[in-house]
């Protein structure tokens, strides 16, 4: 093979290489790898190296996704395999050669795949590129034009961001609001954001989803797979729903502590792939595992005892621990420093349940909504949650409006003080309460911080409050 001919092959490979790369990285994220973590995945198999164990897991665990790796593998070991052959041939040819042109055909050689490199990257020829791969590993993944397209955008533990282009209606959302639905009810799963027609449009409990929508949604990625892809009937959902939740059973209560049997169907984020001791359940929760059954048998405990899916286990701790918080007359920025103080002191004590009753409450302010905002955010990595009951249905519109209720944990299904909320309501006292008193300054830098932080939320909140925070920080 001549030496002009390999230069022109290398090339030639070389941005091959770098497409099939690309086209790699898509196929992945289309099968549910983030994009970030793709690339990566894809270098790594293209190149074999840097493919660590923790990374692959994402990668083995599914069968579509090693069935990419593998062609992957495959194709990355041949390419450098052909690419390793022409480097030889030319450095063979090379003695045979006048210096002067050698150098001449490599230079001229550079100039053409660095101008095909810059065409490449030009932001138009790029998103075209980027456009038919998506089609094409589309085409491949999904097999039918019809498909929910789902990408993964990240991982928190066992749930994801993930964003869906709506091709095939879910069963559980055909003629039926998001809040009819029970998307968020039975299988905590939140939609964040719908964008419609080039549009981002606002959610209340009363928007129907539409054909070609892409909404972004938060939730277990599994659950949320089997929802928008396999367009499951009631029955498979009812299915699911069993299949996925851990059942609690209450084996008897010792004042506020309780001995519970927990059948694990998912396990919780913070004891996977941990021991029981590096998970500091006890530590962080004061849950004590007293005994764990697997396949039927108890199976000894001790510190470095891993739990699995399926396993039964016994714990001991607080059951119902949480701090309520009832609301009257309008929740504003007046009353919002108050609350903010009692919850902080409970949650800076290692509490993890902050309720939130609304049930005589007229109205919500959007101070009062950045405090709540704020205080879900403090207590969520510890798997915590600031929880609403009782609201009326302008308050909901209040808090969906600005895309709370994805943040906000709205009269869940299986809160500990559900059937209990007379009770709890008629032992209520005022007495307790702190008396907070800011001074001007304090109170324009809690409204200030309020509203910064409903605006981190999403880009639509930061709009609606530009002219407050300006008006504020003046």
């Amino acid at each position: 093979m001549s030496f002009e001919l390999s230069i022109i092959l290398i090339m030639a490979l070389i941005i091959l290489y770098i497409m099939l790369f690309n086209f790699f990285s898509i196929l992945f994220v289309i099968s549910g790898i983030p994009k970030k973590r793709a690339k990566f995945q894809a270098i790594s198999l293209f190149t074999n190296c840097g493919f660590t164990t923790s990374e692959s897991e994402i990668i083995t665990n599914n069968k579509s996704t090693r069935r990419i790796a593998l062609a992957c593998m495959i194709t990355g070991n041949l390419f450098s395999v052909i690419i390793v052959s022409l480097i030889v041939n030319v450095l063979t040819t090379l003695s045979n050669r006048n210096e002067e042109e050698t150098y001449m055909t490599i230079f001229i050689a550079f100039l053409i795949f660095v101008g095909i490199l810059l065409i490449f990257n030009i932001p138009v020829v790029k998103k075209l590129i980027e456009k038919l791969f998506s089609i094409l590993a589309d085409t491949l993944v999904n097999h039918k034009s019809k498909d929910n397209r789902i990408t993964v955008l990240d991982y928190f533990g066992n749930n994801s961001v993930v964003e869906i282009k709506i091709k095939s209606m879910p069963n559980c959302l055909v003629d039926k609001t998001i809040h009819e639905s029970g998307l968020k009810k039975n299988y905590d799963i939140n939609i964040l954001s719908i964008k419609r027609n080039n549009r981002t449009i606002s959610i209340t409990r009363n928007t129907l989803l539409q054909l070609n929508d892409l909404i972004l949604v938060f939730g277990n990625f599994d659950l949320i797979k089997d929802i928008f892809t396999h367009n499951l009937n009631q029955k498979n959902q009812d299915q699911i729903l069993e299949s996925k939740f851990n059942q609690l059973d209450l084996i008897d209560n010792y004042g506020t502590n309780a001995l519970v049997e927990v059948t694990l169907n998912n396990v919780p984020s913070f004891l996977e792939n941990k021991t029981i001791y590096e998970s500091k359940i006890k530590e962080n929760f004061g849950l004590n595992i007293m005994i764990i059954k697997r396949n039927g048998e108890a199976i000894e405990v001790s510190k470095d005892t891993t739990i699995e899916r399926h396993d039964n286990i016994i714990l001991f701790g607080n059951f119902d621990d949480f701090l309520w918080i009832r609301c009257s007359g309008r929740a504003s920025f007046a009353n919002s420093p108050v609350v903010n103080s009692l919850a902080s002191a409970y949650i800076d004590n290692g509490g993890r349940i902050v309720v939130i009753d609304l049930e005589t409450c007229a109205g919500i302010d959007s101070t009062f909504m950045g405090t709540l905002v704020g205080l879900a955010r403090r207590v969520m990595p510890h798997n915590g949650a600031v929880q609403i009951t009782s609201a009326s249905e302008r308050c909901l519109n209040a808090l969906e409006s600005l895309g709370l209720d994805a943040i906000l944990a709205i009269e869940p299904a299986s809160a500990p003080w559900r059937g209990k909320i007379a009770q709890i309501r008629a032992k209520l006292s005022s007495e307790g309460t702190p008396d907070v008193q800011l001074t001007s300054h304090e109170q324009t830098l809690h409204v200030l911080n309020s509203h910064l932080t409903l605006s981190e939320i999403s880009e639509e909140n930061a709009e609606m409050n530009t002219v407050a925070e300006e008006n504020l920080a003046g």
